[in-house]
């Protein structure tokens, strides 16, 4: 994929760049396993030992991933959104790129189909076709849209609109 998009660190285009990262990341995984999905990224990121630590990010629920006690005394727990209600300012592109990605994580659920059949041909021929807007701040409605354009190819355009929906981007 040869494609660039021009962001700043708080920018949901470098959210998108997580998320695209993270659905790659999960369609490989869950193809290798061809069992049950597993919507789980980075399961052995933390040390076993601690209590509460499933992995660092749930697609499945997220902001539900990790929650521990530090050394420091103080509690830590997965910050990531699952709607876009729950965005404002200074927020990093590691805590809402899971906006996006819980919408890849609904669409597929919705579809009953495993993720490489639907819903990653979508979002990869949606990423291949990001070539043409290099210069683009992209946001997740745009995005959102461009997904819903390439879901009309398979015959899916209204079933990623509504997964898009859930999360609260609509048009």
């Amino acid at each position: 994929m040869g494609f660039f998009l021009r962001y700043n660190k708080t920018s949901e285009s470098a959210a998108l760049w997580e998320h695209f990262a993270d659905i790659i990341c999960i369609t490989m995984k869950q193809h290798a396993s061809k069992s049950a999905p597993n919507w789980l990224i980075g399961e052995r990121f933390f040390c076993t030992t601690l209590s509460g630590t499933r992995a660092y990010r749930d697609l499945e629920n997220p902001g539900q991933a990790y929650k521990f006690k530090g050394k420091d005394g103080k509690d830590h727990h997965d910050p990531c959104l699952k709607h876009i209600s729950g965005m404002k300012p200074g927020l990093d592109r590691y805590t809402i790129c899971t906006i996006p990605s819980h919408a890849f994580y609904r669409i597929t659920i919705a579809s009953g189909k495993p993720c490489w059949e639907l819903a990653s041909k979508i979002w990869f021929n949606t990423i291949e076709s990001l070539n043409h807007d290099s210069d683009k701040d992209l946001t997740f409605l745009e995005f959102a849209k461009k997904t819903h354009f390439e879901a009309a190819k398979f015959s899916a355009a209204k079933l990623v609109k509504q997964g898009w929906k859930d999360v609260g981007i609509d048009w």
